[in-house]
């Protein structure tokens, strides 16, 4: 599951970079999109992710669930020792998401033009 939450954070970030796939890169962005709202709406979770909510009903079978709602909270936290404050990183996480989706989508119509 690391790996898929590591390919997810490193597409999302840098898959804008790619002409030929920035169709492809927008509408991922928009499945992470449907998943931090949709998902959140489903379960009064904003911003929480599908992948992250199996990863840690994996974790929960194993008797180890994390005691933070945020995969990148976890991985800075338990993985490389870095504390932050939980909601301070998730303006961050979405004030990046964002920016990266407005230049995807930036170069995705001017390639249009």
């Amino acid at each position: 599951m690391h790996f898929v939450h590591s390919f997810i954070i490193l597409l999302s970030v840098f898959g804008g970079l790619f002409y030929d796939y920035l169709g492809f890169y927008l509408v991922f962005q928009l499945l992470i999109l449907c998943s931090w709202v949709g998902y959140g709406c489903y379960n009064k979770k904003w911003g929480h992710c599908v992948v992250t909510e199996a990863q840690w009903n994996l974790k929960q079978a194993y008797h180890v669930r994390p005691d933070t709602e945020s995969y990148v909270h976890y991985l800075l936290k338990y993985k490389f020792g870095i504390e932050t404050k939980e909601s301070t990183l998730g303006m961050y996480i979405f004030a990046i998401y964002a920016v990266t989706v407005v230049i995807g989508l930036v170069r995705y119509f001017r390639l249009l033009d």
